[in-house]
């Protein structure tokens, strides 16, 4: 927990001991550069694993989603 500050996600300060933070990590992920995920896996495979796994979206409903979030970035021809 932070020892002072705020944290705001979708304008929920998220640091409020009321907020269920299990439910706001659900809708949140960090990609950080040089962290090699899974490099056994495809980019795509990647993006979808936690939308199918936390989420519960089917594979072909999470498919969509990260095709249309890497076309947004310029990435679609790496999934």
């Amino acid at each position: 927990a932070p020892t002072a500050g705020t944290i705001t996600f979708k304008s929920t300060e998220i640091t409020d001991k009321k907020i269920n933070i299990d439910k706001i990590r659900e809708k949140m992920g960090m990609v950080f550069q040089q962290f090699n995920l899974f490099p056994h896996k495809t980019v795509l495979d990647n993006i979808t694993l936690s939308p199918i796994n936390v989420q519960g979206l089917s594979k072909e409903e999470a498919e969509k989603k990260a095709m249309a979030l890497l076309e947004k970035v310029g990435l679609k021809d790496k999934a």
